[in-house]
């Protein structure tokens, strides 16, 4: 299994706020939300939004993506 799918990670979430991380607007929150609760049930409160920011932020850094935008794309 690739390191960067679910084998350990050397780099730190990236705390919300902080410099350099990515911003996961509302549009792209609530399709985030939409897709996990369609695939496993599970409801994602507001207040999630900077856990969901953090998990994502390793994908995206590991894809070369520029913006949670261009990862909820091709959902």
């Amino acid at each position: 299994m690739p390191p960067d799918e679910h084998g350990p990670d050397d780099s730190a979430d990236v705390p919300a706020g902080s410099p350099g991380e990515r911003s996961l607007g509302d549009r792209e929150f609530r399709r985030f939300q939409r897709l996990i609760h369609q695939e496993s049930g599970i409801h994602l409160a507001d207040f999630k939004k900077p856990l969901v920011a953090g998990r994502l932020a390793k994908r995206l850094r590991a894809l070369g993506l520029a913006s949670y935008r261009q990862y909820a794309l091709p959902i």
